[in-house]
Formats: structure tokens, C-alpha cells, sequence
């Protein structure tokens, strides 16, 4: 073929595979695309209309029967399809109160569940809760009853702790190990530019 039409490899590629794919085969008579598609390649000399009349008539008869075969199962699937669903597949509004699954315990003595944490926005599969930054998958929350105090679970503050700093911490040392200490009240810690 390069021979013939002095072109290089790469520009008389697409010829070759034209030929080879228009080649008919000895035994069946068809060519590799006639095989695939039903129906002989275009060529820009063919008008679209000639095609019908160069195809084979048992070609012809297969395809019609195959396009039958397709429309009858796909009106099947349309009557047997179930209705879209609307469903969001949980029951958690916004305002619910939900425990959120611990991902890591340290034994299996600790709590399965942390919060509980009110539910701020929903979706189909994730709850946005005030106080988490990530949206948290549905599968990893249970819905539970509204605390009793729930200005208490939104702060996440015992009331019986309180955070210390300055002199106190100091005169404290690594005794602890925490900043917290059992009085009943919460100071809150100024940072260097005094803003709580």
C-alpha cells in the first residue's frame, strides 16, 4: 500500500483498516464490519438510500428480528420498573438529636456512641451536626431522645469541670497531666491578645 500510493506508514494506516475491515470473508461472504453492524460500510460515494438494496435480505431479516427482539424486552423492563424513589432513606430532620458512632474505642468498655448532637442539615445519605464540622454519614448515626439540657451537650462541658490556667496550672505542674480540675464551674482561658 506504501508502495502504491508513496505515503508513509502512519498516513496509509487508516486506508489499510478500511480494506481490511470492507474484506469480505470466504466462508460467510461478509466483510468484518458487515458482521458487527448488519450492514455495509459507508463510503462518501454511496448515497444512504443504496445501502437497503446492497444488503443481504437474510442480513436485512435478522437485524429486523433483533430490533423486535430489543423493543419487546425493553418495554418488559418499563412495565416492570419501580417508581423513582423520593425516599431519603432515613427518618433524621433537622432539630432530631442523633449519637454518633465512635470510628476508634480504646476497649470495647468505652461507649460505642458519642453525643448526642442535633442535627442541623440533611441529606439522602449524610446529617450535618451543630458542633462537628464534617457531614457524617447516616449509617453512622442513631437517633436519640432529646437531652434534658441540651445548652449542656451543645458546650460538651461536664459541669462539674473546669479548665485552668495561669498561676494555678504553674503551681499545678505535670501532676495531672490535664488542665482540668472538679469544682463546678468553667473559667474560660484568655489567649495573648485578651479575646475569649
Amino acid at each position: 500500500m506504501c508502495a502504491a500510493t508513496n505515503l508513509k506508514w502512519p498516513d496509509a494506516l487508516p486506508l489499510v483498516l478500511i480494506s481490511m475491515r470492507n474484506t469480505p470473508d470466504r466462508k460467510t461472504g461478509l466483510s468484518p464490519h458487515e458482521i458487527l453492524m448488519g450492514r455495509a460500510m459507508r463510503s462518501p460515494a454511496m448515497p444512504a438510500n443504496a445501502l437497503v438494496n446492497i444488503a443481504d435480505d437474510m442480513v436485512l431479516d435478522y437485524c429486523k428480528s433483533l430490533a423486535d427482539v430489543v423493543h419487546s424486552f425493553s418495554q418488559h423492563v418499563e412495565a416492570t420498573a419501580l417508581p423513582p424513589i423520593h425516599d431519603p432513606g432515613h427518618n433524621l430532620r433537622a432539630g432530631d438529636w442523633v449519637g454518633i458512632r465512635k470510628q476508634v474505642r480504646k476497649t470495647c468498655l468505652y461507649p460505642h456512641w458519642k453525643g448526642p448532637y442535633q442535627v442541623v442539615l440533611t441529606t439522602t445519605t449524610a446529617v450535618k451536626c451543630a458542633g462537628i464540622p464534617n457531614w457524617i454519614h447516616t449509617s453512622h448515626t442513631k437517633k436519640v431522645a432529646c437531652p434534658l439540657d441540651h445548652e449542656e451537650a451543645l458546650l460538651r462541658v461536664p459541669s462539674t469541670v473546669r479548665q485552668i490556667s495561669g498561676p494555678e496550672r504553674e503551681q499545678r505542674g505535670t501532676e495531672t497531666g490535664s488542665d482540668l480540675v472538679e469544682d463546678g464551674s468553667v473559667t474560660p482561658v484568655r489567649d495573648e491578645g485578651g479575646d475569649l
